[in-house]
């Protein structure tokens, strides 16, 4: 995928693990099917939200276009499916009538070294600069301080690596402020 063709692929994952052609977890299976079952009954008295495709992509987008990660020789992200159905989940997923989003938290459960930090880091700071909250806050946990830190060191290393984001964020020692 590059930006050029770039759309939300929530579904199209979905869509592949509940047909088994993306093999994953009992868990992660039994999301995919939640989310195609929302979509058919997505909008209506009984289920208030709806899969709003655009708002599920600007976070993406975002990531893709201004998040550099810091380990490797790379010029930019390029989020894999499986976070497009992470990312779209958290944020596509809205009341129909509020636009207010079904989740307002996420647990991420992945394996080591498959880009976890990256892309928290990348979602924390769209979620402080553009997800529409004035004055967001925006916390990181961890199961420790040191893994915790890591999350925040590849936040600021993302803000000092790009300059559109390095304009707009002010990172110190114990928080990334945006909006300068």
């Amino acid at each position: 995928m590059t930006l050029s063709d770039s759309k939300l692929l929530t579904t199209d994952y979905a869509k592949g693990v509940t047909s088994h052609i993306i093999i994953t977890s009992k868990k992660v299976f039994q999301a995919c099917e939640r989310h195609l079952k929302d979509l058919k009954r997505q909008g209506t008295k009984a289920f208030p939200y709806i899969f709003d495709e655009e708002k599920g992509h600007r976070p993406v987008e975002y990531i893709q276009r201004f998040c550099k990660p810091s380990q490797g020789d790379y010029d930019r992200l390029e989020l894999q499916p499986w976070q497009h159905f992470i990312v779209g989940s958290l944020y596509g997923w809205v009341h129909k009538e509020t636009g207010i989003r079904r989740f307002k938290e996420g647990l991420i459960f992945v394996g080591r070294k498959n880009g976890k930090s990256t892309l928290v880091s990348g979602l924390s700071l769209y979620s402080s600069s553009k997800d529409g909250e004035n004055g967001a806050r925006v916390y990181q946990l961890a199961n420790s301080k040191e893994q915790a830190k890591e999350v925040f060191d590849e936040c600021v290393a993302m803000v000092k690596s790009s300059p559109i984001l390095n304009r707009h964020f002010d990172p110190t020692n114990k928080e990334i402020r945006f909006g300068r």
